[in-house]
């Protein structure tokens, strides 16, 4: 009995353990990379379907050469328990991410260490055949249909909550950097109703998505919208900035250098941050982006545009 005891403490350390790993590994990796190598790479996409295989193949391994007689269930605890409690801490420590990473993506791990278990256990074909037909029937709604509506959830909560104040209008006036280095203001730049001005840093993996997004905007309205990228200086040098802003130089942006902290002016508590006004009148903040949120985001944007034009 002692000896099962530890077999089984072993196994639930592990789970604790690649619980951890895979977690930091996944949802790190772009930052790991950059540390290590001083690359800039993109994020892992499709992160929760990673998790789903990853657990599918530790659970498998972790009992290969075990004694299939034993109970499906206490292995499937030993190995679930990390990853609920793990994701769970969410609820703490990072309530933006509920519910998309907690408890959605948490269902990932799960289901793969059912499915993981399911082929150790070589039970029943049809129960196994149609666990993973399952699964993979839930992977695909998830990712084309669930994740962008929570997604959109939270970003529309996230933007709620920050009050219009008229005042923002002085960042018209406010002095600002070219990619010249000469100082300027956007009032000098911006002769058309539709002011979208965007806050952003270089290494922002949401800005960067958002910029095809924004070329969509222009690519409708042409002339009538004028969009503004403002980079914040106390996170990026101006060194990187220039590099940053001539690799994407377009006649559909104009790019500018804001050398003192944005947060401490502007309600810019995350990146990007976006103020749309029309004849510098503040009728818009939007905060964040991804790509799961570009169509809906889109939608929104013309939405505001057309009623402010009519």
């Amino acid at each position: 009995m002692r000896n099962l005891n530890k077999v089984y403490s072993r196994k639930f350390f592990l789970s604790i353990v690649f619980a951890l790993v895979t977690n930091f590994l996944i949802y790190n990796f772009r930052v790991i990379i950059y540390y290590i190598t001083g690359f800039e790479v993109g994020s892992i996409k499709l992160v929760s379907p990673i998790r789903f295989l990853l657990f599918a193949l530790f659970a498998f391994v972790l009992i290969i050469n075990e004694d299939r007689k034993k109970n499906i269930f206490l292995y499937f605890g030993l190995i679930a328990t990390p990853v609920f409690i793990l994701d769970s801490t969410t609820l703490f420590l990072g309530k933006e991410l509920v519910p998309l990473r907690f408890p959605f993506d948490t269902t990932y791990p799960l289901l793969g260490t059912i499915l993981g278990l399911l082929f150790s256990f070589k039970l029943n074909k049809r129960i196994v055949i149609s666990s993973l037909v399952f699964s993979f029937i839930y992977i695909i709604i998830g990712e084309l249909y669930v994740r962008p509506s929570l997604a959109w959830y939270i970003h529309t909560k996230r933007t709620s909550s920050i009050i219009l104040d008229q005042s923002h209008s002085k960042i018209f006036y406010d002095t600002l950097k070219t990619v010249n280095g000469v100082n300027t203001s956007v009032n000098n730049f911006t002769k058309n109703p539709i002011v979208l001005i965007d806050f952003y840093f270089v290494g922002c993996k949401p800005c960067d998505e958002k910029l095809f997004a924004l070329s969509r905007l222009k690519k409708k309205y042409g002339k009538i919208v004028e969009i503004v990228l403002i980079c914040d200086g106390s996170i990026t040098d101006f060194r990187k900035f220039i590099d940053h802003a001539n690799k994407n130089v377009s006649s559909e942006f104009n790019f500018f250098y804001y050398e003192k902290p944005i947060s401490g002016k502007y309600p810019v508590f995350g990146f990007p941050t976006e103020f749309l006004f029309y004849n510098k009148v503040l009728i818009q903040i939007d905060n964040g982006f991804g790509k799961e949120v570009e169509d809906k985001w889109l939608e929104k944007e013309i939405k505001t545009i057309d009623k402010a034009l009519l």
